[in-house]
């Protein structure tokens, strides 16, 4: 890769005048500024999209949910210091049952 001499001018429309690091420095600039606002014009509609089209569902209960649910609130009424654990299963089998 050849060195970059320091104080020469090109004659270029635009640069014209400049030196070398000068040239360098405005680009980076340049290239800088046309980064950040195609990152925010991209961000910014994703963001609207994301807003307008996919509005969240709610989730709707299952058979299989509104079973459990009743048999665990049912076995907790009978039993109320027992584990979780043991009466979850015992809930999970008895919903499994009633959904069969």
């Amino acid at each position: 890769m050849p060195r970059r001499r320091e104080g020469f001018a090109i004659d270029t429309p635009g640069f014209r005048g400049m030196t070398g690091s000068e040239i360098y420095e405005e680009a980076y600039a340049a290239g800088y500024r046309a980064g950040v606002k195609f990152s925010m014009e991209t961000h910014r509609t994703a963001r609207m999209i994301s807003q307008k089209s996919f509005k969240k569902k709610a989730r709707r209960k299952t058979a299989y949910q509104s079973a459990y649910s009743a048999a665990y609130k049912r076995l907790k009424k009978k039993h109320p210091r027992m584990a979780f654990g043991s009466l979850s299963k015992k809930a999970h089998a008895a919903a499994r049952k009633k959904v069969k």
